[in-house]
C-alpha cells in the first residue's frame, strides 16, 4: 500500500505540474501564449522522466513498508463498494475528452496556418 500510494502521488504531481488539462500548465501556456497541444506533447515525456527517480525510491525503500489497506472493512463490504464503482471507461472520460479536444484544436490551428 505504501508503494502504490507514493508512486501514485509522484505520478499525479509530475503530470499535474506538466501536462494539460490541469490548471497549472493551462495557466502557464495562457500567460506565455503557447499552444496547448505542444505543451501536452512536451509535458508528457518530461513528466515521465521526472517520475523515474520516484519509482526507484518506491522500489528501493517504500516497498519495505506495509500498511493495512483498509482495516475497518471486511471482504463483503469491499466487494459491495466495487460493484457500485464506475468502470474504467467512465472513470477515464474526464481525462480523455479534454486531451482529445486540446489535440484537435492544435491540429486544426496548425493546418490553418
Amino acid at each position: 500500500m505504501a508503494s502504490a500510494a507514493i508512486a501514485l502521488a509522484l505520478g499525479l504531481i509530475a503530470s499535474h505540474t506538466m501536462v494539460p488539462p490541469t490548471p497549472g500548465p493551462i495557466a502557464a501556456a495562457g500567460i506565455l501564449g503557447a499552444d496547448l497541444g505542444l505543451v501536452l506533447a512536451i509535458g508528457i515525456p518530461i513528466s515521465a522522466l521526472a517520475l523515474i527517480p520516484g519509482l526507484i525510491f518506491v522500489n528501493k525503500y517504500a516497498s519495505k513498508t506495509y500498511i493495512d489497506p483498509n482495516p475497518d472493512m471486511n471482504e463483503l463490504e469491499i466487494n459491495q463498494r466495487l460493484q457500485n464503482a464506475p468502470g474504467a471507461f467512465k472513470s477515464s472520460l474526464p481525462i480523455i475528452i479534454p486531451i482529445i479536444l486540446i489535440v484537435l484544436k492544435s491540429v486544426i490551428t496548425t493546418k490553418g496556418k
